[in-house]
């Protein structure tokens, strides 16, 4: 059998490049779990938590208008200062309490978390911002149009165009639901209310809700009504009308700018859309009917306009390796790597190789290790071991926060307020297979359990003929294996008491 033929080794290189990338970002996670384990001899149940904390904070970040670099490096601060506040407030005082206590201390903190993160910030899921969503045309050349008189004549009536097509999608959805209503009406004046079609109606009516982007709207119609009567600042409706309208115009608004550039001897539109605005929304924008929109607008000031129009899209999104899809159609099936794929995987590996760096050569990662080999012995020696558990859970959760990040931008979408429980658990079985309380098995198991995951999903479960969700009961069954023939991990060392 060919196994590498045509799709087949197109399907191989897919699942590997997807066993890669989710296992590194485990070993992100598992690395806060052994580090603190190595210390204190606890399982941080909090810390699959503080990784749903980074994301969320990369998602606002970003969202916000900052660059996916500085959201990164804020997401760290952020979540290594919460580890030390968890260290301090929950874990500190339990330093001489039995193990028990402190465990079940470490799932109340997780629980807090969870629920802190739901009512914070909803229970629905959040897709990864968009990270420069723009549309640009390309006109005629610069020689044939004054660029300054576009910027007048286009730029602001452009805006204004797609905001009413916006507008009249609100309007015809109202009108929508007004028939449906009266047809309700209707037929209970006429007393049909037992009828199919009533029941359908109350149905239809029952499934319709509200678009955000049409509660945007609403709310900012009502505003201008209130302007309109020259409602006092101090009223109350009034006040609760703009914070509505503060609250969806950055996510909503669909055209943040529109610009006219000169660049190489031709004039570009580009049409810029709010920081965070969601991806489909985008897409929506840029390939559907708005896309008539655009460039009609654009016809009707200049009157002709070439045919290059694209999306600009972040450096990100773009292809870094392509394999497969040849002219001649004999492979149906395409690899590409893109350069988001690159980035999470060489992040994680440059993360890991630096937190071993920092552990095995610094003086702060001596002071580690002496901490975890005896933390009385290393006290006498002169180490503050308390501040170096403070540093240790700021480092274990700043590799978190990375992580958190980086699933965001890896799929695009899952940032909830329960993604760290299910995360956290499997990045605590990564650490337990590679060797509990050794840095480089978490790494080492963080990768085995991606790549175990992802083989079964995509194999195993076709070949045996069963849901693809029994994904992680194969990685668990490997794992206990490996403890059944190696109980200290695959990289631990039997832990050897003194008489």
């Amino acid at each position: 059998m060919d196994f590498l033929g045509s799709a087949d080794w197109i399907l191989l290189l897919k699942q590997s490049k997807n066993a890669l990338l989710l296992g590194g970002i485990y070993a992100l996670i598992a690395v806060g779990y052994t580090m603190v384990y190595g210390i204190i001899k606890l399982i941080n149940f909090a810390h699959g938590e503080v990784f749903m904390v980074g994301a969320f904070a990369g998602v606002l970040l970003i969202g916000a208008g900052v660059s996916f670099w500085t959201a990164m490096l804020v997401s760290m601060a952020i979540c290594g200062l919460l580890g030390v506040l968890i260290d301090q407030v929950a874990y500190r005082p339990l330093r001489q309490a039995p193990r028990l206590a402190a465990l079940i201390t470490a799932m109340g903190v997780s629980i807090f978390l969870q629920n802190l993160a739901m009512l914070l910030w909803g229970s629905g899921q959040r897709p990864f911002p968009d990270l420069r969503p723009e549309y640009e045309v390309t006109l005629l050349p610069a020689e044939e149009v004054d660029p300054a008189e576009l910027r007048e004549q286009v730029a602001e009536p452009l805006a204004e165009t797609i905001g009413r097509l916006e507008e009249s999608e609100y309007e015809g959805f109202q009108n929508r639901m007004l028939e449906i209503r009266q047809r309700i009406a209707d037929l209970e004046e006429s007393g049909n209310r037992s009828s199919e079609d009533y029941r359908e109606l109350k149905r239809t009516l029952a499934r319709e809700e509200i678009p955000p982007v049409f509660v945007y709207h609403n709310s900012l119609f009502r505003q201008r009504q209130f302007e309109e009567r020259g409602a006092s600042d101090a009223d109350p409706e009034y006040q609760k009308v703009r914070e509505q309208v503060l609250q969806y115009r950055e996510k909503f608004a669909l055209v943040r700018e529109v610009s006219i550039e000169e660049e190489e001897g031709r004039v570009r539109v580009a049409v810029r859309f709010p920081p965070g605005t969601e991806y489909t929304r985008v897409t929506q924008v840029l390939n559907g009917s708005w896309k008539l929109v655009v460039t009609s607008a654009i016809q009707k000031k200049i009157g002709a306009i070439d045919r290059e129009q694209k999306k600009r899209e972040h450096y990100f999104q773009g292809e870094a390796l392509r394999l497969g899809g040849d002219e001649e159609g004999e492979v149906s099936e395409v690899f590409i790597v893109f350069w988001k794929d690159l980035c999470v995987l060489l992040v994680a590996l440059l993360m890991m190789a630096g937190l071993d760096l920092l552990v095995r050569r610094t003086r702060v990662g001596k002071a580690m290790r002496a901490s975890s080999m005896d933390k009385a012995t290393a006290a006498l020696m002169g180490i503050r071991v308390n501040r170096i558990i403070a540093i240790t859970f700021a480092t274990g959760s700043a590799m978190a926060a990375v992580g958190g990040v980086l699933y965001g931008l890896y799929l695009g979408s899952g940032i909830y307020f329960r993604m760290g429980f299910y995360a956290g658990v499997i990045a605590f079985a990564a650490a337990v297979l590679g060797g509990i309380g050794n840095i480089r098995g978490a790494m080492l198991g963080g990768f085995l359990l991606g790549l175990i995951e992802v083989y079964s999903r995509a194999y195993l479960t076709r070949w045996l003929e069963i849901e693809a969700n029994w994904d992680k009961g194969f990685a668990f069954a490997v794992l206990i294996l490996v403890i059944l023939i190696r109980p200290s991990g695959i990289l631990g060392k039997p832990e050897s008491k003194r008489a």
